[in-house]
């Protein structure tokens, strides 16, 4: 049997605050959002750029390190998309792309600037 692949590697800057919260059992689950920028030359020669929002969920120690990020700081995460599906009040189907990362990295803020990028895998 072959297995499908689904690995992404994003680079993007924070739009807000991680939002980190707890499962009853207590597992740590921090969730973000990433803009990640294309720049692209058109038929003209002029640059254009396409801004895409990408929701990031992370998990156990991973998502703990990662409730320290704050907006604006670059982030590399490593991962798989994930589809969510639902139905609305309405009774419409509903979807959202996430990606589920096992694996971050970023720069420390520049109080900590001398030291190396900060790297975290999940636990």
């Amino acid at each position: 049997m072959v297995n499908d692949l689904n690995l992404c590697v994003i680079v993007g800057r924070l739009t807000r605050d991680p939002d980190a919260k707890e499962t009853r059992t207590g597992t740590s689950i921090t969730s973000f959002s990433l803009a990640v920028n294309r720049y692209f030359k058109r038929d003209s020669g002029d640059w254009g750029e396409e801004v895409s929002y990408l929701e990031v969920e992370t998990w156990g120690l991973l998502a703990k390190q990662c409730a320290e990020l704050r907006k604006g700081q670059v982030v590399r995460v490593q991962g798989r998309i994930k589809q969510e599906r639902w139905q609305d009040g309405d009774g419409n189907n509903r979807t959202k792309v996430i990606v589920v990362a096992d694996r971050a990295e970023w720069q420390r803020p520049k109080a900590a600037e001398a030291e190396a990028p900060a790297a975290a895998e999940k636990d």
